[in-house]
């Protein structure tokens, strides 16, 4: 038991008014209490020490004691589930609510109020004046790392972008890269490209941005062995730093989407000075980083203009997956309003075709097509599924041949193999693999599920022991990049999955693509590459999400990023 619960027990045994004296043998005590006589001493030493309590120890064996309660339990339990939340112990604070709901009927509502006082975004006043604060969960790995170079999460994204900036951002409007932290670019020659540095930027410790940080992080780009997206700086061998504005990259062969893929926030700028670290020149810098929360503030310098918000605080939990969508309201009490996002985002399968077994075998990835309707789980699973797909890039319907999943498992010489898929344990990833399970089932074929965690899907062994992985693809506002990344980057399932075979005739294709400089030509590429991916059966896309923000309707600004979460920077409140 927690000592507040032994607390609590304590009180429901008194029958004096709180402040006065009950009095009560230690026998009595710590019956009440189900433990020794000496542990019931050791608790009520805890509690005086506590200040919950104040005892006068009877003189003899048997004499009776006196206790004094000083504080109402129900506001030590709300104190307890606060304290719990706040350090993002959400079902810890979830089941001490539920365990005294009947004693204490009004106790969930008090804290309900409370949360959505603390929680979403309010505004405080304390001694450095009144500041628009927004507070969230999320997931502990959600920020394993803020290494631009290392993002392997959405999440991770998101906060690299908040942190840090890169030299041209993508503009949806004209589909093309605009200068950001450059104010100008030329060509020299197909292998040679200058960039010209805005002045007046600065990192969040007040250094200028010169040449020598955007060399320094494209130099460390290309050189730490570990980055699975050397494929962003395609062609690139020399780096150099013409004046203290001003970049040049060597090329030794033409790369036409060297803008474009400069609009990559895994291409952030990072200081020379630090060796990198967390010091950006973005719209956000971090005050705190621990393993109870991530607090972010607004740059004050930023060069594009301060931020609308003074602070973000993340707020890490385990249980915050659990938590629907975005809850985002202020303080004072407002009429709310609901904004639905499409996210650009594809759930997909990414089938492994470098292990042996049944995938082996087009028959059986065709049959397992085929039972796996995007359109049935779309309609069945529901929630925030909205839109089916039958392929990443250009719609399609899926051609069935006239041919049935049994007669096609049956030319496959499946024989009851088990199949694993392995996807992550969030709950809309539980809810597919579950329901992509049952429907193998019904026709006999045996999968089984792994639930992991980011950091083990990271590893390239356990991507390899999986013959499915559930994932979900991120399309950006630029589609052709969004397709690369899964083509192209080493840490991508879909590229560790594809067989020598696929590889090699992709990588040409894609080869090709990197010299054309007219952009349509370049996604008929792509999409030649997604139709036969979608014919070999490699990958099974399955549907699009929807989010759904929930907001007061003073708060305005509300935009969401291409990694689905709220762009920090527009969201404001108006009073």
């Amino acid at each position: 038991m927690k000592l507040i619960e032994h607390y609590v027990a304590l009180v429901k045994t008194g029958c004096a008014e709180y402040g006065q004296m009950n009095e009560m043998t230690l026998t009595e005590i710590a019956n009440c209490l189900f433990c020794t006589e000496r542990n019931a001493k050791l608790i009520l030493h805890k509690l005086e020490n506590n200040n919950w309590i104040i005892r006068e120890s009877g003189a003899g064996r048997g004499r009776k004691s006196k206790i004094a309660f000083l504080r109402r339990p129900e506001e030590l339990l709300l104190q307890t589930a606060k304290e719990y939340t706040m350090s993002g112990k959400l079902k810890k604070a979830k089941e001490l609510l539920q365990q005294y709901q009947s004693t204490f009927p009004g106790l969930q509502n008090e804290y309900n109020m409370w949360l959505s006082e603390v929680f979403g975004f309010v505004t405080e006043t304390g001694e450095n004046g009144t500041k628009d604060v927004l507070r969230l969960f999320i997931t502990p790995e959600s920020v394993s790392s803020l290494d631009p170079c290392q993002i392997f999460l959405r999440s991770e994204g998101h906060f690299v972008k908040q942190i840090f900036d890169t030299l041209f951002t993508f503009d949806s409007d004209m589909q093309e890269p605009k200068p950001h932290l450059v104010h100008g670019w030329e060509e020299v020659e197909k292998k040679q490209w200058r960039f010209f540095l805005r002045k007046g930027v600065s990192f969040h410790n007040g250094q200028p941005l010169t040449s020598r940080d955007v060399a320094f992080t494209f130099k460390r780009f290309l050189e730490l062995g570990d980055n699975p997206y050397k494929w962003l700086l395609h062609g690139v061998k020399q780096v150099l730093e013409k004046g203290p504005y001003c970049v040049e990259l060597i090329l030794d062969k033409p790369n036409a989407l060297l803008p474009y893929a400069l609009c990559d926030e895994r291409l952030s700028i990072l200081p020379a000075e630090q060796d990198g670290g967390k010091n950006g020149t973005g719209p956000f810098q971090v005050n705190q980083q621990h393993s109870g929360m991530l607090v972010l503030e607004a740059n004050e310098r930023y060069f594009k203009g301060r931020p609308y918000l003074d602070r973000v605080e993340f707020v890490f939990s385990e249980q915050a997956g659990e938590m629907n969508g975005f809850t985002i309201q202020e303080k004072q009490t407002c009429p709310e309003q609901q904004t639905v996002f499409d996210e650009r985002h594809v759930q997909y399968l990414s089938l492994n075709l470098k292990k042996k077994g049944p995938l082996q075998h087009r028959s059986f990835r065709k049959a397992l097509r085929l039972l796996i309707s995007s359109e049935r789980l779309v309609r069945e699973a529901g929630g925030h599924r909205r839109i089916p797909v039958t392929s990443f890039l250009h719609p399609s319907p899926f051609e069935w041949e006239g041919v049935s999943p049994s007669e096609l498992l049956k030319k496959s010489g499946y024989e009851g193999e088990t199949i694993v898929l392995y996807t992550f344990s969030e709950t809309d990833h539980r809810e597919d693999a579950e329901w992509i399970q049952n429907i193998c089932a019904e026709h006999g074929i045996k999968l089984t599920l792994q639930f992991c965690d980011a950091a083990d899907l990271r590893r390239p062994e356990i991507v390899q022991m999986a013959d499915i992985i559930h994932d979900s693809a991120t399309f950006y506002q630029d589609s052709e990049f969004g397709f690369l990344h899964l083509l192209l980057s080493e840490n991508s399932f879909l590229y560790q999955h594809l067989s020598e075979k696929l590889t090699q005739i992709y990588s040409g294709m894609t080869e090709r693509m990197f010299s054309m400089p007219d952009r349509c030509s370049r996604i008929d590429i792509l999409r030649d590459i997604d139709r036969q991916m979608i014919q070999e059966l490699n990958a099974i896309p399955l549907y699009q999400n929807v989010l759904q923000v929930t907001s007061s309707k003073n708060v305005k600004g509300l935009v969401l990023d291409e990694e689905g979460w709220i762009d920090l920077y527009s969201v404001w409140l108006s009073k």
